[in-house]
This record gives structure tokens, C-alpha cells and sequence, in this order.
């Protein structure tokens, strides 16, 4: 005996069946009603791109399904990947912090695709008709390279683009000159021919293996590792064949350049003289009458935390300097970054700072406060207040009124500033950098051979006007003593007072 079915019957048994295709549906209109953009192309892409993992997973297993059979390799993979996953998380105050391990250094190859694609070398549409500073001072400019192996404990530079250098091959850098070049604005001059550090460009290990396995953060400090090849030929043919280039007037180097490099003694003579002729011709070729350098601090304790080298070494890059430009006719200066309030700096140590660059003339501009940026070592220490290697206490200006504090050491030389200062030291017991900062006769460093009269210590023959000079006021200068009873105070509430001060 057959009974028939009813349509309803039919209709409900077809919805059973297909139920989760319906909802499927229903929740795609919902989306597409919230969200315009749900179909773009660039959307779609993401969704299969993120499903693309489980849809492998889900074919290999349909197979088994199919023919009736179990898999459990599912999840062993699953329970394989969670415990994998474990490893890269870190615990911290019941937040999760992922860490990736890094990619692999990126090679010629792979660098001259990434930036020979078709960029239009302008801003977002969103900006038409409007001036962006940040792009002015770039848009004529060449990247020649990714990558520092300087590994600063305050810079994010080494994080996410690595400790090892990618170059980019000397046809991949000239093309893009041409197009810059092309550009309607473009006058001759390119304002940077550099990377994250100018003067690294095709230096790397000699013994690449040994690199590989190396811990070290940084390739330079606290000494350069004579593993790593320090030869500037290879940046030296690029500068060449770019000024070689009909249209091109100057080449600027406007990155910041390592002097600490410039400065090594190889045991290979020819790097020691490629140095020597590379620091000439930056000098004399490259500099837009301002040459950026950043030794970031003078206390050599601060310097130490920052992975920087002595400021020795910026006196006697200063010097070289100076004496290339008298020597070429030329009256270029130096200009010095420095950090504020980085973790162990304290106002003593900015008001040194300003006694030191006073010295050198050097009316302070390019300057900044430490920023805590993710991954970084002085990050760690502002955060935590230990230095992570030796877990000695470190004080670290974190209010405003503490950053400020130390910041206002930078304009010593403004009017306005010098009640303030004044104020400070005579509050934190050094009141004899007073009169080094405000008097007619300044201190000056015997290693230092400078311009009296410029801002930002342009060479020039003025030894034998400052001989004259000092014979006039009597060639002394007055001497202050320090007070007695002057007793450093601490000021970070974190620790007890005293703990984390310099010892003298």
C-alpha cells in the first residue's frame, strides 16, 4: 500500500535537507545588508585565503568519509598545532603576548621584486591638493637597502626588518632613480640614497654560518665582530653609477650614517681605505651642507644602555670632519641627534649633555623623547624598571613633568629656558654646570676643534681667531667649584631614593 505525500510534506522534508544552505543564505543577506563592501574582490580574496588551511584539512578527510571510513588524523593535527602555538605565547598578567619567530632574511632576488613593482610615487588620492611634510622630504629619495645590524635597544628597526642586510642589486636602484627622475618636480637632486643605516649597504659576514647561529643583538657593540665585513666598495659603486647618471646633479645622503663603522680599524687594509675614501666623498659629495649623525647621548653609562659607542668616537669623527672641510674649502656642518629620557638617563645627565654640546656650539634642534616602542630592549626596562641583562634597578622618566625635567636641557640657549634650568640643577645639587652654561668663557673639550660662531659647529680655520680671542680675555677661563654637600636625589617613585643613581 503507497501513501502519497503532500506538497507540504515535500516542502518540509527539502527544508530539513538543505536547512544549512538556507541559513547560510540568510546569513549572507544579513551581512551584505550591514556591510556594502562584503563582495569586494579584495574581501572574498581574505576569506579564502584564511579558509584555505581548513579546506585542505576538509578535502583530505571527505576522502575517508567517502569510502566509509574514520580519520583521526584531524585532530592529532589540531592538538599538534595548539601545542605548537603554546610555545610562541608568553604570559603576562593574564594577557597573551604572540611571538613569531622572524622571516628569513630577504634576498637580492626577492627585494628588487618588492620595490620594482609599479608604485605611482604619490600620496593617497585622499590627500590631492593638500602638502604632506613627511612625503616632501621623501618623495625624491632611493631606498637601497632593508635590514641594520646596529641592534639600538631603543630601535624597532631589527624587529621587522631584521638584524641582517637586504640589498638591492645596482639595476634595481637605477631604475628607480629614472623614475624619480621623470618625476615633473624633480631638479637634479635626490634628497636620500640610503637605508635604515646610510653606510651598511653589502655588509655582512664573512662566515655566514656562523652568523646563523649567532645571539648577539648587535653586530657593533659593545665592539664591531670581526666576523663582520666592513668594506664600503660595494656602496661606493652605487654612489658612482648614480652620479653618473645624466640629470642627476647631487646625490644626497640624508639616512643617518654610521661613524663607529667609518671609524674601525680592519685587519683587511683595503676596507680600512675604503672607509677612509667613502668618509671623504660622503663629505664632500653627499652632504646637503648638513651631515646627520646620532650618537644619541653623552653619558658613556646611557650610551651603554642605548648599544651605542663612547662619544669619543663622535669627537673623533667631528674632527675628521672638520678637517676634510677645511682642507676642501668647504663650510658644512654636523648635525647630532640625541635622546631624552631614555631608561637610566636622569637630569644630571641631560645637563652634562648640555654642557658637552655647549662646547661644540651645537644649538640643539633635532631632538626627542624616548617613545616605548614594542620588542625593544629599553622598552623592557622603562616598563619594568630593571635592566634585563643584569637586573640592576634603572630609572626611567615616565610623567610629563619628569620628561620635561630632562627635555628642557636641549635649549639651554633660549632665554626663556634659563630660570628653569637653573631652578633644576640647583634642585637636584648641581649647581656648578651653571655657570659652565651661562657664562662668557666657556669650558671647552680638548678634543673638540670648532666655529665659534655657527649653529652647529661649521668648520673652518678658526684656531688661530680663537688663539686670538683667548689672549685677549686673558687665556683663562674661570673655574667653578663643585659644591660640597651636594647630594643626588632620586626622583622616580618606583625606587628607593639613591638606588639607581650613578656611582661617582
Amino acid at each position: 500500500m503507497s501513501f502519497s505525500r503532500t506538497p507540504l510534506q515535500m516542502a518540509g522534508d527539502f527544508f530539513k535537507e538543505y536547512a544549512l544552505y538556507f541559513v547560510f543564505v540568510i546569513l549572507l543577506a544579513v551581512i551584505i545588508t550591514q556591510d556594502s563592501t562584503f563582495l569586494n574582490i579584495t574581501n572574498l580574496s581574505n576569506i579564502l585565503t584564511q579558509s584555505s588551511v581548513r579546506m585542505i584539512i576538509a578535502l583530505g578527510v571527505a576522502g575517508v568519509i567517502v569510502t566509509r571510513g574514520t580519520d583521526l588524523s584531524v585532530g592529532r593535527q589540531v592538538g599538534l598545532a595548539a601545542v605548537v602555538a603554546a610555545t610562541m605565547l608568553q604570559a603576562v598578567d593574564n594577557v597573551y603576548a604572540v611571538v613569531n619567530p622572524p622571516y628569513p632574511t630577504m634576498t637580492t632576488e626577492e627585494v628588487d621584486a618588492a620595490y620594482d613593482l609599479p608604485y605611482t610615487r604619490e600620496p593617497h588620492p585622499k590627500y590631492r591638493g593638500k602638502t604632506i611634510p613627511a612625503y616632501e622630504m621623501i618623495k625624491h629619495s632611493v631606498n637601497i637597502h632593508r635590514g641594520c645590524f646596529g641592534g639600538c635597544a631603543f630601535c624597532t628597526i631589527s624587529a621587522h626588518q631584521g638584524k641582517f642586510i637586504s640589498c638591492r642589486s645596482k639595476e634595481s636602484i637605477l631604475k628607480e632613480v629614472k623614475q624619480v627622475m621623470e618625476m615633473p618636480d624633480f631638479k637634479g637632486y635626490l634628497s636620500d640614497l640610503g637605508g635604515p643605516s646610510a653606510n651598511m649597504y653589502g655588509m655582512a659576514g664573512r662566515n655566514q654560518r656562523a652568523c646563523e647561529h649567532c645571539k648577539r643583538p648587535s653586530c657593533v657593540n659593545p665592539e664591531i665582530c670581526p666576523n663582520l665585513e666592513t668594506d664600503h666598495t660595494r656602496l661606493l659603486e652605487i654612489y658612482h653609477a648614480v652620479d653618473e647618471l645624466p640629470g642627476i646633479k647631487k646625490s644626497f645622503i640624508g639616512s643617518g650614517v654610521r661613524y663607529d663603522l667609518l671609524l674601525h680599524k680592519s685587519k683587511d687594509e683595503k676596507s680600512n681605505e675604503a672607509a677612509r675614501q667613502y668618509t671623504r666623498e660622503l663629505i664632500t659629495r653627499h652632504v646637503s651642507g648638513r651631515l646627520k649623525v646620532a650618537p644619541e647621548h653623552t653619558s658613556d653609562r646611557v650610551l651603554k644602555l642605548m648599544r651605542k659607542p663612547s662619544f669619543q668616537q663622535f669627537y673623533a669623527f667631528k674632527n675628521i670632519f672638520d678637517r676634510i672641510n677645511r682642507e676642501e674649502g668647504l663650510r658644512q656642518q654636523i648635525i647630532p641627534y640625541f635622546i631624552s629620557s631614555h631608561p637610566g638617563c636622569q637630569e644630571e645627565d641631560m645637563a652634562e649633555l648640555a654642557v658637552l654640546t655647549k662646547d661644540l656650539d651645537f644649538h640643539l634642534e633635532q631632538v626627542q623623547d624616548f617613545t616605548p616602542t614594542p620588542m625593544t630592549v629599553s622598552t623592557e626596562a622603562w616598563y619594568t624598571g630593571y635592566d634585563p641583562y643584569t637586573l640592576e634597578p634603572v630609572f626611567s622618566a615616565k610623567t610629563p613633568k619628569e620628561k620635561l625635567a630632562q627635555r628642557q636641557f636641549f635649549f639651554w640657549y633660549k632665554p626663556e629656558a634659563r630660570r628653569d634650568i637653573e631652578r633644576e640643577l640647583q634642585r637636584i645639587g648641581r649647581s656648578d654646570l651653571i655657570p659652565k652654561l651661562y657664562d662668557n668663557t666657556p669650558r671647552r673639550h680638548p678634543h673638540a676643534a670648532y666655529d665659534p660662531k655657527a649653529i652647529g659647529s661649521s668648520p673652518e680655520t678658526a684656531g688661530r681667531q680663537r688663539q686670538r680671542r683667548e689672549v685677549r680675555e686673558g687665556g683663562t677661563h674661570k673655574k667653578h667649584a663643585r659644591h660640597e654637600n651636594s647630594s643626588p636625589k632620586s626622583f622616580n617613585p618606583n625606587f628607593p631614593a639613591n638606588r639607581h643613581r650613578r656611582q661617582r
